[in-house]
């Protein structure tokens, strides 16, 4: 297993499963030529680029065939419940899955991941596109954000789709088109005819304004559509590299019929530290990084791999890895996605490679060198022991909460990982109860509802009616209910000044007057001899005659005299 990180911080898991595809059944469905599909945009304006996301990973692995992925981690041995990439079968049987996805649809070109959508006008291709979508999501698959909507040109399968027709990309031929001029007898030699009028003897060197225009025609000529195969992933691939003393160059090239057609070229500069490398590190670089720019093509797919550099053959193929050198080591376990099968070839032979090694684009040109640098370093740097703050953070999120459920398991659907040691199955993604945590959480509202009215000593209002006499707190007068408001909780009031609409809380009951008028019925004829009783009031009881001296307040409270000592 080796670990690829991504330009976007991703990391990419790589398995070698090199003696599983000796035993996997070949899914029988080819891949569509690329002629074929691109032959089908006749009458085409507008295109959507459709961009599957991690497209193998949708498809799901047979029980029976789970175990047979298994691979060693560091964390021990897992397998994989989805298809993996590196299954030599992966590739014929995703573009299967997506040709009947969109079968049946007019206006839409599938080439394994990549879905184009096209129409003679915008109304037909946004009609178009919106089935197209409507299948996928029924589908089951997802698309990632790579994908581009109604565009007047896209990059399709290495080509630039437009109303005008199909030509060839322009950063495919880049390093042929900046190619510097030579300035020397050997930089001479690898360029055609018109040119090798230089090498005679009786000729002197002079690059005049002929040389330059037919080292311009020459560049033209190879930058062409014409000289630029299409990839078809039915014909057998070739994949050369070699590195110079600051460059290095590739090529990747298919058999058609006896001739091998270049389909993409490219080449960088070195870094400082790469120039001291020593050579066989440089030739693994190459090899290596040539791969990796060309993995679009070769990934899932068998090729083989050419390099000058003999002794790089045994160790990038028969040798074990725990035998290699260091740096050896780190190339040869980035290649382990690849299915290749390396060979030697002769320096003479490997003429294109060795050319764009020795004129390399400029590195300052572009940022992909600095993007792989940039995920290298993430990925160094995310390795590093958490801080103290990141720890803290670690366990707000791991803590259950009053409900049961930590924060992450409330966001993600899952518990992480912390440095307490746990079993696997507690970290296999688990969805809450939904029920369960609604009825927890409102448990502890009401819980939190209860403390908060005890401790404020909230009560809740009393009911009022109309033509009740309220009080207004915010204008101090009186007024009289009328009706009840639309809004919630609220009240017509008519207050002398006009009427005014109150919420529940603004305003309290009126207290009523007392009844000061005195019935007749209210004084009983008093007897005219009051019977007296001389009773001994125990120690430990009191007075029932004192009871008539407490004063109760309006909130209820009691109010005792104070006692006095008599003296």
């Amino acid at each position: 297993m080796v670990v690829v990180p991504k330009s976007n911080g991703d990391v990419r898991i790589c398995i070698d499963f090199t003696k599983l595809n000796e035993s996997v059944k070949r899914e029988n469905y080819p891949l569509p030529a690329v002629e074929e599909l691109l032959a089908k945009l006749a009458n085409a304006r507008m295109f959507t680029k459709l961009d599957a996301n991690s497209s193998f990973w949708q498809t799901n692995l047979a029980e029976e065939s789970r175990p047979l992925t298994t691979f060693i981690t560091p964390f021990g041995r897992y397998c994989c419940n989805r298809l993996p990439f590196g299954i030599n079968s992966a590739s014929e049987f995703f573009q299967k899955r997506m040709s009947e996805t969109v079968e049946g649809y007019q206006g839409v070109l599938c080439h394994m991941d990549d879905v184009l959508v096209f129409g003679s006008s915008q109304e037909e291709h946004d009609e178009r596109l919106e089935k197209i979508l409507e299948a996928i999501g029924k589908a089951g698959l997802t698309l990632n954000e790579k994908c581009e909507f109604s565009k007047p040109s896209v990059k399709f399968l290495g080509q630039i789709v437009d109303a005008s027709g199909c030509r060839v990309d322009p950063d495919k031929v880049k390093a042929i088109a900046e190619m510097t001029k030579p300035t020397d007898i050997s930089g001479v030699t690898e360029l055609t005819k018109p040119l090798r009028e230089l090498l005679k003897t009786h000729n002197a060197w002079h690059w005049g304004i002929a040389q330059e225009t037919a080292f311009t025609e020459i560049k033209n000529e190879l930058a062409s559509s014409g000289t630029l195969g299409h990839y078809d992933p039915n014909k057998d691939t070739v994949v050369s590299a070699d590195a110079s003393s600051f460059g290095l160059g590739a090529v990747i090239r298919q058999k058609h019929g006896e001739i091998l057609k270049p389909v993409a070229y490219a080449s960088r500069s070195m870094t400082d530290t790469e120039q001291r490398y020593a050579q066989i590190e440089k030739e693994a670089l190459a090899l290596t990084w040539a791969c990796e720019k060309f993995s679009n093509y070769l990934i899932g797919k068998k090729f083989n791999l050419e390099t000058d550099h003999k002794p790089l053959v045994p160790l990038l193929s028969s040798k074990g890895i725990a035998e290699l050198p260091p740096r050896i080591q780190r190339f040869r376990m980035r290649l382990l996605r690849f299915d290749f099968t390396i060979e030697h070839v002769p320096g003479k032979e490997l003429n294109i490679a060795d050319a764009l090694s020795r004129a390399p684009v400029d590195l300052s040109e572009s940022n992909e060198f600095e993007t792989e640098t940039k995920a290298y370093v993430d990925s160094i740097v995310n390795n590093f022991p958490a801080s103290d703050m990141r720890l803290q953070n670690i366990r707000d999120e791991t803590t259950p909460l009053a409900n049961g459920y930590s924060p992450a398991e409330l966001l993600m659907g899952r518990k992480l990982r912390t440095l307490l040691p746990v079993a696997p199955k507690t970290l296999v993604p688990k969805l809450p109860n939904t029920r369960e945590l609604l009825k927890k959480e409102d448990e502890c509202k009401f819980k939190q509802k209860q403390y908060y009215d005890r401790r404020h000593r909230t009560r809740p209002f009393s009911k009022v009616k109309t033509n009740d006499r309220v009080w207004v707190k915010d204008q101090k007068r009186q007024g009289i209910i009328k009706a009840e408001s639309n809004e919630p909780r609220s009240y017509i009031i008519e207050t002398d000044s006009g009427e005014i609409r109150r919420n529940r809380r603004h305003f309290s009951n009126f207290p009523e007057k007392p009844d000061t008028k005195i019935s007749k019925n209210t004084f009983e004829t008093i007897p005219d001899e009051i019977p007296i009783y001389n009773n001994k009031l125990e120690d430990n009881q009191t007075d029932q005659s004192d009871k008539s001296d407490l004063y109760v307040t309006k909130s209820g409270r009691i109010s005792k005299p104070p006692d006095k000592l008599d003296l």
